[in-house]
């Protein structure tokens, strides 16, 4: 099923137990997908082998499916919320996300200005953080030091990732950084909560929660409030795909 509104990349959910005979058309153009099973990690993957690896993590769990990267491995940016009103203004780009008119629809639809995370902005257009032409090299480790790894049970749904790193030069690179329009840029993921993976984000975010005061009591309110109503549109999101589904009553 494609991302809310149109405004991130393809995605598909996979319940546990399906099986795919190819590929689905969505993610033809795709060289890299996005993978998440249940439980685990999600890892990127090249769309060359991803078929085997998929049917076998879906007879362990259910599976989702994004578009990564048209031309290798898509770029990802970081952006910290709540918002400053700075971050708002002026035009878009690369440093200035929080104008993107996805984030701002976002904003409209959820109260970002009293929960503390960052959303994830995807360029699957992107030519210069990964290129293929490591093909060589990676024949020699994998393709792209991507492997299927096993968990203690035996499962092999957890996809392992190790990130190739091409040198390229600084200023073709901020070339291309200055040419990503706006409409290339998707968001891929919010999440919720002070990030421990990076300790640049960790401080922004901790600033956030500082400068936007969301220890106070009516920030506190508002965000009791915020939470429930989310609660709310998730369960009422479920219940829109199970409407007609009927299940066999149960005797006591």
């Amino acid at each position: 099923r494609r991302s809310y509104d149109l405004q991130g990349p393809p995605s598909l959910l996979l319940s546990k137990g399906s099986r795919l005979r190819k590929l689905p058309d969505v993610f033809q153009g795709y060289d890299r997908l996005l993978i998440t099973s249940w439980g685990h990690d999600p890892g990127i993957v090249p769309t060359s082998n991803v078929l085997t690896m998929l049917n076998d993590a879906l007879t362990h769990s259910a599976v989702l499916i994004q578009g990564h990267g048209l031309y290798g491995m898509g770029e990802t940016v970081h952006v910290p919320f709540p918002f400053d009103e700075a971050e708002l203004q002026g035009e878009f780009s690369k440093a200035n996300m929080g104008v993107h008119q996805a984030l701002n629809q976002l904003r409209k639809k959820i109260d970002l200005q009293h929960f503390c995370g960052y959303v994830t902005m995807l360029n699957p257009f992107s030519r210069h953080v990964h290129q293929r032409e490591l093909s060589d090299a990676s024949d020699e480790k994998g393709e792209s030091g991507l492997t299927l790894g096993s968990d203690v049970n035996g499962s092999t749904e957890s996809f392992e990732m190790v990130i190739e790193e091409t040198t390229v030069d600084s200023t073709i690179k901020q070339n291309l950084d200055e040419c990503a329009s706006e409409q290339q840029w998707v968001p891929l993921e919010l999440c919720f909560g002070i990030p421990l993976f990076s300790s640049e984000l960790n401080k922004k975010v901790c600033r956030k929660i500082a400068a936007h005061g969301l220890c106070d009591k009516e920030s506190l309110k508002n965000l009791l409030h915020s939470s429930r109503k989310l609660s709310l549109q998730v369960l009422n999101f479920v219940q829109s795909f199970q409407e007609g589904v009927t299940t066999p009553d149960r005797k006591s």
